[in-house]
């Protein structure tokens, strides 16, 4: 699948969501090729997106999984958004037992993964970071996250493995 194709503008908010899960799905399958070894597994529980298991190794990764479509290469002070509370209830990394979290930024077509612990730690322990409410299409506050501003956390991002597709 060409990562082109999952680029599609029109999409809601749910189906832009899904685009992330995709091609995060499918950067693993071209990682870890041999299905009879490797499984993966979609949930939907909130604790984590998807499930990574070897056959061989009885290992297992879970990945907590957002996608971002404001960021764009020529955004200045561009932040991200580490959702913490959605529709009044606990949700994104505070109900993750995800073991990565992975950010992936649609017009940057980039991957940004952590260990869900490193991020939960910086988060905890980091001075300078807001919280912000993201407002749905009526005006209302649909979920509240961390900031994470780009320009002026640099120590934090380079935390980050950072992946171009």
């Amino acid at each position: 699948m060409k990562i082109s194709e999952w680029k599609d503008f029109t999409k809601t908010k749910e189906e832009k969501g899904d685009i992330g899960e995709t091609i995060f799905y499918h950067y693993m399958l071209n990682l870890y090729p041999d299905t009879s070894t490797h499984l993966f597994y979609f949930n939907d529980d909130g604790r984590y997106d998807l499930l990574h298991h070897n056959l061989l190794t009885h290992w297992t990764n879970t990945y907590e999984l957002k996608t971002d479509w404001k960021v764009t290469p020529n955004s200045i002070n561009s932040n991200m958004f580490i959702e913490f509370e959605s529709h009044g209830k606990p949700s994104g990394i505070s109900t993750t037992i995800s073991t990565y979290w992975v950010n992936y930024f649609l017009h940057l077509n980039q991957l940004w993964i952590i260990p869900t612990e490193d991020l939960q730690y910086i988060i905890t322990e980091y001075n300078g970071l807001s919280k912000a409410p993201k407002y749905n299409k009526n005006g209302e506050i649909e979920s509240w996250g961390y900031i994470i501003p780009f320009d002026s956390c640099s120590d934090i991002i380079d935390r980050f493995e950072i992946i171009s597709l």
